[in-house]
């Protein structure tokens, strides 16, 4: 049975601009060129040789299993605690899609592929042979909110927050919601958005709105995904930059790469900036805690990851404990 867990995520819009056409879009799973395995001579920048403007970046607490049968286009992202897990079957993800934290990927089968310009929020499942942003259209669709069309030719595909794609085809310019679950078999089409934490099972349940499982893609929901997409292209080059300088700096507590919406620098643990790359957990940038070092070592469990590499700061006071796999990430925010 599917049980949605909880996530806590600070979560703003992201404006940008988007794009109109009424072509339809067909993406390989990995585009041509610029592709590599992650294997012990490509961590953690894939592959090793590659410049930082198309190189992608592996967080050194991913856990990559049987790398060879693992493939990774340009700028793609992988970050601290993801597991990709090509034990049973193959993983292809194409360039400028992002595989956050804590996120599971276990393929069986023909595999699980994904496309270009896919976002694999915090502590999403994929398991299964799946088939994720290969193909779909470009619109144009209707936006349910202002009922104007509009089309998105440079399209991408959204997984949010703590939700499951299980066995499934989710096509691009769409979204499956945090806490949701898309099934065995089920094909979600171009332009649906499955609502929070719903369990789609059937592909009516995927088409039709009538049944309450799905509704239309909205002009926002491209806008996001556009700015998503974005920052974590800029972060697989940031981080990139960082592990040549110095492989230590991207391990443990550490800096935040310098890009265009964030100024890098150290966190600050008990009043105190601090650097410290043998520490068990991820801590990066601009994320400040009352406690002392000495004393989270003692209250902060395992596969934990608090991100300021953003926009935004996470400032959290005096704690009693941290369980094993929390994700704090503060997302950026821009206006126009």
């Amino acid at each position: 049975m599917f049980k949605p867990r909880t996530i806590f995520s600070a979560l703003t819009a992201i404006i940008l601009a988007f794009a109109i056409s009424t072509q339809i879009y067909i993406q390989p799973a990995v585009a041509a060129g610029g592709t590599c395995n992650p294997t012990a001579s490509n961590l953690p920048i894939c592959p090793s040789t590659a410049p930082s403007e198309s190189a992608s970046f592996i967080d050194p607490t991913a856990t990559i299993i049987n790398p060879t049968n693992i493939t990774l286009g340009e700028n793609v992202y992988v970050a601290p605690f993801a597991q990709l897990d090509a034990t049973n079957g193959p993983i292809s993800i194409a360039a400028d899609s992002n595989v956050q934290d804590q996120v599971k990927i276990t393929a069986s089968g023909t595999g699980v592929q994904v496309g270009e310009r896919v976002i694999m929020a915090h502590l999403t499942t994929i398991k299964g042979a799946a088939k994720i942003g290969l193909q779909g259209s470009t619109g144009p669709f209707t936006d349910p909110i202002t009922n104007t069309q509009f089309s998105n030719t440079v399209p991408e595909t959204f997984l949010a927050f703590n939700c499951e794609v299980d066995g499934a085809t989710i096509e691009r310019n769409s979204v499956v919601n945090f806490l949701s679950r898309v099934g065995p078999g089920v094909t979600l089409p171009s332009g649906k958005v499955v609502l929070p934490g719903k369990n789609v099972t059937t592909n009516l349940e995927a088409s039709s709105g009538t049944l309450g499982k799905v509704a239309n893609l909205t002009q926002a929901d491209v806008r996001l995904m556009e700015g998503v997409v974005a920052v974590n292209e800029a972060l697989a080059k940031g981080y990139a930059e960082l592990a040549r300088a110095d492989l230590s700096n991207v391990r443990g507590i550490n800096y935040a790469p310098v890009t265009s919406f964030n100024s890098g620098g150290l966190p600050q643990i008990g009043g105190t900036t601090t650097r410290d790359p043998n520490f068990r957990n991820r801590i990066v940038g601009n994320v400040i805690m009352k406690d002392s070092l000495a004393t989270l070592n003692n209250k902060l469990a395992n596969r934990i990851s608090l991100r300021g590499d953003e926009g935004e700061p996470i400032n959290i006071g005096q704690i009693a404990g941290m369980a094993n796999d929390v994700v704090f990430h503060a997302l950026l925010s821009f206006t126009r």
